[in-house]
């Protein structure tokens, strides 16, 4: 009953209207949060993913599969029905080619272009024989183009994700290059498709000087310069938000996502940490500490096996990450595996600590140690006094009842003690957050 009930619920949604930005979404909580249109995007995607995950019966799973897949449809056509191109020329352009995407293509062209409104934008394709469409880009007003590579991402299909991924890297290996070579504007990455933008030396000048206006003076602060001063002040939203809108011109800048995560968690946003430890881990797979984040960022909401996931990956990269080494004692605890716990709090050999969460790391460990050796003491105890009993009779009961009670006041203690420890790994200080991002970033520098 309760089956059919959520299936007529899905039935009678209607995805046929424009939606407004930013939209109104409830949560599964009840309360209803407002998203900008990638961030709305990136949500129902997360949903795709987890369906198999949220509901065991294979009718649910393709309902609600279905309607994630028509909300983001939904989400990309009223965008480009807001701030996409004129098509009245005739023209065939990417969003008759991929109407689909047309939407993720369009905000990723006003955040380029910093357009308020529509992006104002001409397309002639081009010949290209690797995966993908090659568009030769114009600007009205605005002299010579640039070039637009699209992806469309099929189930199953490696060859676009390789290609993609290898024009990121012939690109970025010319972004040192002297003369009119080709150069990476920006790119975007969704779950179903990717757009690279270039140009040559002077078109990526043009477009740099009428975009941005004048170059910075060298006295002017760093983008990142403002999140490190937001942090000192403790402003948490403000350097999160920072954190962002650097990520939107910066997207392989590694220490926004980890730093934002972190942001993200101490204002109790677990799902927005998700969100940038995701999207970080996808840019910089090898990055031990965004695989963390993205660990205790599903630990809290909640999702202990793909938390497990996340962290055995993070330990992997780097066995050192004490921090990461923590959680997965906490997580392993949680799910009442003690001894996998004890294990997983030890070095390898030959490995050192990182030595910022050490102290810590050790009051964790000691504590659930101390905890585990006295609870198993009392349980012997509490079996020979019973094993007495059967042989001596009533009379043994008085000490079997001391031993218990002696027990209960130690096990208490020793997993208060245990508990406080748990809160200070799973509550860190924004400050020794940034410390742990520096610190990594130098340690993976020099791996």
């Amino acid at each position: 009953m309760d089956k059919d009930r959520k299936l007529k619920r899905y039935r009678r949604k209607d995805y046929s209207e424009v939606v407004e930005f930013p939209v109104e979404i409830v949560g599964r909580d009840g309360v209803v949060r407002h998203y900008d249109f990638e961030e709305s995007v990136r949500l129902y995607l997360r949903r795709l993913s987890f369906a198999p995950m949220r509901f065991t019966d294979d009718d649910l799973v393709a309902a609600e599969q279905g309607h994630c897949k028509a909300r983001i449809e939904q989400l990309r056509r009223s965008f480009f029905h807001l701030h996409g191109w004129s098509t009245d020329d005739g023209g065939r352009g990417p969003e008759a080619a991929r109407p689909d995407h047309a939407g993720e293509l369009t905000a990723f062209l006003l955040r380029i272009f910093r357009d308020p409104g529509r992006v104002d934008v001409r397309f002639s394709p081009l010949d290209r024989v690797a995966p993908g469409d090659l568009w030769y880009l114009q600007r009205d007003g605005v002299a010579g183009g640039l070039l637009l590579y699209a992806f469309a991402f099929e189930a199953h299909d490696d060859g676009t994700t390789v290609a993609y991924h290898a024009l990121l890297r012939d690109l970025r290996t010319s972004e040192g290059t002297q003369g009119d070579a080709e150069r990476l504007i920006g790119f975007h990455q969704s779950g179903d498709c990717a757009f690279v933008l270039t140009g040559r030396g002077e078109d990526v000048a043009a477009l740099a000087s009428a975009v941005h206006g004048a170059p910075e003076g060298a006295d002017e602060p760093s983008p990142w310069d403002e999140v490190v001063e937001f942090v000192r002040r403790g402003d948490a939203m403000a350097a999160l938000l920072r954190c962002r809108s650097l990520l939107e011109l910066q997207p392989w800048h590694r220490d926004a996502y980890a730093l934002g995560a972190a942001l993200a968690m101490g204002l109790q946003r677990p799902s927005d940490a998700e969100d940038l430890a995701f999207v970080g881990t996808r840019y910089l797979p090898d990055d031990a500490l965004l695989h963390h984040y993205l660990g205790l960022s599903r630990y809290g909401q909640g999702r202990l096996v793909e938390a497990d996931a996340a962290l055995s990956r993070a330990l992997t990269l780097a066995p050192e990450l004490t921090v990461a080494r923590s959680l997965a004692v906490i997580l392993a605890t949680d799910r009442g595996r003690l001894l996998r716990a004890l294990r997983t709090g030890r070095l390898p050999e030959g490995v050192g600590p990182d030595g910022l969460d050490e102290v810590a790391h050790q009051a964790l460990l000691g504590s659930l140690g101390r905890a585990v050796r006295f609870f198993a003491v009392i349980a012997a105890c509490a079996l020979v006094c019973s094993g007495a009993a059967v042989v001596l009779g009533w009379k043994v009961l008085v000490p079997l009842g001391a031993v218990l009670m002696v027990g209960g006041v130690g096990i208490t203690a020793l997993a208060r003690r245990y508990r406080d420890n748990r809160a200070r790994h799973l509550h860190e200080d924004v400050q020794v957050a940034l410390q742990r991002v520096r610190r990594t970033r130098s340690a993976q520098r020099g791996r």
